[in-house]
């Protein structure tokens, strides 16, 4: 890296407020003007007032119909170039601001936009495909394909022959002449940003918290250990020094491989960009883009600073996450703020003291200002047990049993009963602890994975063994993902990507809930999912129980199971953006409102993210207009449905939304059937959505009344989706469907006898295709516990274990032989229960 002579200091010099959501991409232009791209679905230009530090927006650039997370300009002149969630990119038209053209071609987000010194114009997406627009989109398009998940970063190089991409698949790629000449491997997790370095070759960053230097032929000249957390955003400067920013809200300025500047901010850094004159601007989380300057005539008046640093200040910070630190925080043995008197020895570096009220506060370092300044206040995990701030030997650590942990959550077993209590240190393998909890409250063994990722979920990875980092809110990279089992679950992606994602709605694979009105659930299903256990042996049997004392116990199913995830919720409700623009040129009388259509999209995003799952949104995050618009949308045609349905499915989980369905017109059960009708010819996802919504219906105890009166119905809808020809997104739901009506039918105090007939009927054939052909270990696993639960029933067992023999039903069970191990040690398990007498 170039040397740099010795230069002031960065401070905040201007903030550029206008957005309403996050500021996702920031550029600057040849003039000084500064692009700010935001998931308000706008970007703003602004430009600095003579003399003076202060921005105002000029323009304002509106025609993404959804997030625009990407912006570049043409190099030499203002003309904007955007990327956005609506899978377009766009050039727009500097004396109108409206768009001059839209690039269509790509299939997914736009999630990166570059221009070359030639005009080319290159973008990346989610569809994992590199596109050079030649002459700024008015000749061909180049398509670079090579990568295996998503691009996140495009970097032309001098020259315009060649072209780096970055991606989701931990690599960067180096382009020439339309194929792949270099891959780059390194990086430990997703590569977020790329940069080019005058007079080096080029930088890159990622979610591994690396930042490293490349020639640009592709040969590692250096890594930094840059952050602790995610890192999205790399800018070099004219002086050589490198710009980075991420996940932690900190800007850092780095110097030959050194941290010579550390500025902290409000809330996470998306994306930081350098101006013409060497100032730095960053895009927040906070809606908010703030311009750096070392020129001392630039820096910011004192209302401005004294509001930043009061932001700064002000947030809180939970004590597991402070960088190196290790364990709780033991509050009573902090020292007074007069530690702050004693200098620290680098630049970023973290200190915890009490202040005069008794609260442990962060400050970290400032070489420049050569003292400590305050970054926030340290608190408990916001995931563990409730209690007052600075209470016991540690803050962050809780009390169970005598000993401290770094959790103790509550977890609902069964409804109305009080819940049980699972203790947790971070340093801890999730499937350990969860064995030991299973062992200390005599749980079904099925309950492993179901428990361990409930811990990874709401705990984050264990720092043990092997150390994620955390969830990154934009890609859920880094975050720990229980790999597909068998070939039912439908994972997509490809280059080892752990997510299990339905390749046909881009929705995470089903979750099993612990009690019916939704404790936090995993996943994937504990019926099915290969275990993952990071750095730990197998399970043992529990001590003193003998050898045979941890085999499986598959059945009977106590809880009904739920589909819960949606991995990817900017994708769906793209899609129920784009159909309701559809439906509007069709003049269709269920076209939702603007209001309406944003208020759904709220409500469905936050359905999709809410941390416990979507039982524990807050009824005020579903408001009465964003229910009567989801209801308008379950009108729609069959064809355009299913973005809807894969909202109301969320929705059911959720008591506001489950007391909404009475309100339903049509009625919701009714409707849901006739999508699923013969007759109705839905495509798959709106089978699929519509299967998924009658079985999270099972889930929820208010509206056990609806469904139960179409029991016959459902059922017989769910078997019209089971047979090898029918896709397998909806044969799994179908089975789960007959898993979950099995659940109620055990249960039952009365004869359930048709019903049962009608389970049975519906799971014969199916379990005797997979006899005499291939098995599909997913769906296979659901039948025999289906089954096994029916036979476990309070009352018909007996007519059950009679009817599974007369349909041949035993038969099939024992032709299971060459299974896999689960299914086999299953069917021997079912076999001898139909068996006995």
């Amino acid at each position: 890296m170039a040397d740099s002579a010795e230069r002031r200091p960065f401070a905040l010099s201007a903030e550029l407020r206008g957005h309403e959501q996050d500021v996702r991409c920031v550029a600057a232009s040849s003039c000084g003007e500064v692009l700010t791209a935001s998931r308000d679905a706008t970007l703003r230009v602004w430009a600095r007032a003579v003399d003076a530090p202060g921005y105002s927006c000029v323009r304002s650039l509106v025609g993404h119909s959804h997030y625009v997370g990407a912006v570049a300009v043409v190099p030499g002149s203002g003309v904007a170039i955007s990327g956005s969630n609506d899978k377009h990119v766009i050039v727009w038209d500097e004396a109108s601001d409206a768009p001059l053209r839209v690039l269509e071609g790509h299939t997914d987000v736009v999630s990166c936009v570059a221009v070359s010194e030639e005009g080319d114009i290159i973008s990346g997406s989610w569809d994992k495909t590199v596109r050079i627009w030649r002459a700024g989109g008015m000749r061909s398009c180049e398509v670079l394909t090579g990568h295996t998940q998503a691009v996140w970063a495009v970097l032309p190089f001098p020259g315009g022959v060649s072209v780096a991409s970055a991606s989701g698949d931990r690599t960067v790629r180096i382009w020439r002449g339309g194929k792949s000449i270099a891959t780059l491997e390194g990086h430990t997790d997703v590569v977020r940003g790329l940069a080019l370095v005058a007079g080096l070759g080029f930088a890159s960053v990622a979610n591994d918290g690396t930042l490293r230097l490349w020639s640009l032929d592709g040969s590692a000249l250096l890594t930094i250990a840059a952050s602790e957390s995610f890192l999205y955003s790399v800018a070099s400067l004219p002086s050589g020094e490198l710009a980075v920013c991420g996940e932690d809200r900190t800007l850092r300025l780095f110097r030959d491989g050194n941290l010579v500047q550390a500025i902290p901010h409000p809330s996470p850094v998306w994306s930081v960009a350098c101006l013409p004159n060497g100032d730095l601007v960053t895009g927040c989380a906070d809606s908010v883009a703030r311009v750096f300057s070392c020129d001392a005539a630039l820096k910011a008046d004192s209302s401005v600073l004294s509001t930043f640093l009061m932001e700064v200040q002000a947030q809180t910070l939970p004590a597991t996450e402070i960088p190196g630190q290790v364990g709780g925080v033991d509050v009573a043995n902090l020292p007074d703020e007069s530690a702050l008197s004693e200098p620290g020895t680098k630049e970023g570096q973290y200190k915890i003291v009490r202040d005069a009220t008794g609260d442990p506060c962060l400050y970290t370092w400032s070489m420049a200002d050569g003292q400590w300044n305050k970054v926030g206040t340290v608190v408990g995990d916001p995931n563990s047990a409730s209690a007052p701030s600075g209470v016991g030997p540690t803050l962050g650590q809780k009390h169970f049993k005598g000993e401290l942990y770094d959790f103790v959550f509550d977890v609902d077993i069964a409804e109305g009963q009080p819940p049980l209590q699972l203790p947790y240190n971070r340093a801890t393998d999730p499937f350990t602890a969860a064995q030991q909890f299973i062992w200390d409250n005599d749980l079904p063994q099925t309950y492993l994975e179901q428990t361990a990722d409930f811990i990874v979920q709401n705990a984050g990875p264990s720092t043990g063994v092997n150390t994620f980092r955390n969830v990154d809110p934009f890609t859920a990279g880094g975050s720990y993902v229980p790999p597909p089992a068998g070939t039912g679950n439908g994972g997509g992606g490809g280059g080892g990507a752990a997510l299990n994602v339905d390749p046909i709605t881009a929705v995470g694979a089903y979750r099993p809930t612990y009690a019916p009105e939704g404790a936090r659930a995993p996943i994937e299903d504990p019926l099915s999912a290969n275990r993952y256990r990071p750095g730990a042996p197998t399970t043992a049997p529990p001590p003193g129980n003998g050898a045979n004392s941890n085999a499986a116990n598959f059945f009977p199913a106590r809880a009904a199971v739920t589909f819960e995830a949606m991995a990817n919720p900017e994708t769906v409700l793209a899609k129920l953006a784009g159909f309701n623009g559809r439906l509007a040129s069709a003049g269709n009388g269920d076209v939702l409102s603007d209001a309406e259509l944003g208020a759904l999209t709220v409500m469905g995003g936050a359905l999709a993210q809410a941390v416990g799952g979507p039982a524990r949104l807050p009824a005020s995050e579903l408001p009465a207009l964003a229910l009567g618009a989801l209801a308008k949308a379950c009108r729609w045609p069959t064809e355009c449905v299913f973005p809807a349905l894969d909202i109301l499915r969320l929705a059911l989980l959720n008591q506001a939304g489950a007391a909404s369905v009475g309100k339903m017109q049509p009625p919701l059960v009714p409707l849901l059937l006739s999508l699923l009708a013969p007759n109705a010819a839905a495509p798959v996802p709106t089978a699929v959505m519509a299967l998924r919504s009658l079985c999270n219906m099972c889930a929820v105890t208010q509206l056990h009344g609806l469904i139960g009166e179409h029991m016959g119905a459902v059922l017989e809808a769910a078997a019209e989706h089971l047979g090898s020809d029918k896709n397998v997104q909806a044969r799994t739901a179908a089975v789960t469907l007959l898993l979950n009506f099995s659940v109620f039918v055990s249960k039952s105090s009365t004869s359930e006898e048709e019903a049962q007939a009608q389970i049975l009927s519906a799971l014969a054939p199916e379990l005797a295709q997979m006899a005499e052909g291939t098995v599909n270990e997913d769906i296979c696993l659901r039948l025999l516990v289906t089954l096994g639960t029916l036979a476990c029933s309070a009352t018909g067992a007996n007519y059950v274990k009679r009817l599974a023999t007369d349909l041949g039903v035993c038969g099939s069970v024992s032709a299971l032989g060459k299974a896999g191990e689960k299914v086999q040690a299953c069917a021997a398990q079912l076999g001898a229960l139909l068996a006995s007498k």
